[in-house]
């Protein structure tokens, strides 16, 4: 048995193979790759369905109680956090910058 072993790693080295290409080298690395990058691309898909309701319901739940248990906030000063009313946009007026107004020069 260990002269049936030996003779054929002696064949198997005496064999010379064949040299790839730098082309055929880049070939065989990106299947590699792309297959991984595949099997990965997949995985973290499956992960993320799995973890997304588990991490995100607790998130959510802790931002409604601090809503809850803070109430409005006011965004400007002295509106008590009072949602604005609707007319209110139309009495912001923007000033367009423009050579003749412009004061910043």
């Amino acid at each position: 048995m260990p002269l049936l072993l030996s003779l054929l790693m002696l064949a198997a080295c005496g064999k010379k193979e064949k040299e790839l290409s730098p082309a055929r080298i880049n070939a065989i690395a990106d299947s590699i790759v792309n297959s991984r990058m595949n099997k990965l691309r997949k995985q973290a898909k499956e992960d993320l369905e799995r973890r997304l309701p588990i991490e995100l319901k607790p998130k959510i739940d802790s931002i409604l109680k601090v809503t809850h248990d803070i109430g409005p906030v006011p965004v400007f000063p002295g509106d008590e956090g009072k949602p604005a009313l609707p007319d209110t946009v139309h009495q912001l007026q923007l000033q367009v910058r423009t050579p003749a107004n412009d004061t910043q020069r």
